[in-house]
């Protein structure tokens, strides 16, 4: 999993890292979604668990570290979908719209002149009868 930011790089195949959701499932480190909030437990790898020591803020020894974080950025509709962070999913969106749109107006446009010919033929016939 990806070397916390700050661990020095001695250090970093001695580390493994865990992330857990909220319902405490494990989550792969490149699964992890923007604005959610998680909790990541160090531990010390099991190769390294005699050459490396965890210690708390206290200064005691302990088998896993333990923090709670939130993922930096929004949970957008973009993000939901799987998309990418910079995906313009506002212009696409917009762009399907005025489509529709432009297609509803064509239609009517036809239909309109559609009827406008039909009552233009009968009152070219109303005008030939020569009353």
């Amino acid at each position: 999993l990806k070397l916390a930011e700050g661990t020095p790089e001695a250090i970093a195949n001695m580390l493994v890292y865990e992330y857990k959701d909220a319902d405490g499932n494990v989550v792969p480190s490149d699964k992890l979604t923007k604005g959610k909030e998680y909790t990541v437990v160090v531990k010390v790898a099991d190769g390294e668990k005699g050459n490396v020591t965890l210690l708390t803020e206290d200064g005691e020894e302990t088998e896993s570290l333990e923090s709670t974080f939130t993922v930096p950025g929004r949970n957008t509709l973009a993000n939901m979908l799987g998309l990418p962070e910079d995906f313009p999913l506002i212009q696409v969106v917009l762009t399907i719209l005025f489509t529709l749109l432009f297609i509803i107006f064509l239609i009517m446009w036809i239909k309109y002149r559609k009827e406008r010919k039909a009552s233009k033929e009968i009152i070219e016939q109303y005008e030939d009868l020569n009353v």
